[in-house]
């Protein structure tokens, strides 16, 4: 029997079923996930991949839409995020050692909807930094029979001279003992309570920019703040690494939002001219967070997401 863990309800707007519980990746780190079971029938299980900084309550919403869709849904916390292990000397830092150590986590949620049972067949929803995990997870069999990715991070918004410079001074910061400071122009601060709405890069939504700062006020405990110079590198090592690798056998929507000043649009674009089975939509009006965004905008990605996991 997996060992309940704290769900934060009130804040996530998720189906009243929603439970959470604790796993273990395999080299110990305690991790935390949370399932929901569809309202209607049932279609299946979307394991959905969070972005960096992103917490489970953080899709209560979405989770609430797919349930009424007859999806069931797996959310995870990633290592350094939510109450999964802070892995970094600083709690807010958002750090890894490896990339791959991302992969251990893909690992744990597998062995956990196994555990619960979760309704098959199962899907991939990658967002932002979790199409990026997502991607490598594909490629080394994840067990889905579609996947669906919104803004995904194949590689980072960087000018030219940044990207030069990022490359030599991250790798150098992880290798003399410096790998968990900040990036350059990051902190430790709360993102969505740094900005006020018409400056935020999440959404064009005020009442989805609202919802953010709820949960960023009531539950403090889930953020986490800026990338160390080590995430940095090793994003950079990623993206690289999967520039080069096939796309997997697997139909496949990807959605980018024009507004995105977060991913590389290129790689992104370069990776859907790749993918036999896949379709790239752009979303005119929406900022990085396309599942947080207008209910219109919203309802037409979720609506073209069901319509290919239906056909797989």
């Amino acid at each position: 029997m997996m060992e309940t863990a704290p769900f934060y309800a009130e804040i996530a707007e998720a189906p009243p079923d929603t439970a959470a519980y604790w796993v273990r990746a395999e080299d110990g780190t305690k991790l935390r996930v949370a399932q929901s079971l569809s309202d209607g029938p049932e279609k299946g299980t979307i394991l959905v991949f969070p972005g960096r900084t992103e917490f489970i309550e953080t899709f209560g919403r979405t989770m609430e839409e797919f349930a009424v869709l007859g999806y069931s849904t797996l959310v995870l916390d990633w290592r350094g995020h939510g109450l999964s292990d802070r892995i970094a000397h600083d709690p807010q830092l958002g750090h890894v050692g490896r990339f791959s150590d991302y992969q251990l986590d893909v690992a744990a949620m597998v062995q956990a909807a196994r555990q619960l049972g979760m309704p098959e067949p199962w899907y991939l929803l990658g967002n932002s930094m979790g199409a990026c995990i997502g991607l490598r997870a594909l490629i080394d069999g994840l067990p889905v029979s579609a996947c669906a990715f919104c803004a995904p991070m194949w590689d980072i918004k960087l000018s030219l001279m940044a990207r030069l410079l990022a490359w030599p001074v991250s790798w150098a910061a992880s290798v003399t003992g410096k790998g968990e400071r900040y990036a350059p122009g990051h902190s430790g601060e709360s993102y969505i309570l740094s900005v006020d709405y018409p400056s935020n890069r999440r959404t064009n939504d005020e009442g989805m920019y609202r919802y953010m700062v709820r949960q960023a006020e009531a539950a403090p405990e889930l953020h986490t703040g800026g990338p160390s110079m080590t995430w940095l590198h090793q994003v950079l090592r990623e993206s690289r690494k999967l520039s080069k690798a096939p796309s997997p056998n697997l139909p496949c929507i990807s959605f980018c939002p024009e507004e995105d000043a977060l991913v590389s649009l290129p790689a992104v674009q370069s990776r859907m001219a790749r993918w036999p089975e896949g379709t790239l939509e752009f979303i005119p009006g929406a900022k990085h967070n396309l599942l947080l965004e207008e209910a219109k905008i919203r309802g037409r990605i979720l609506a073209k997401i069901c319509d290919v996991f239906e056909r797989a």
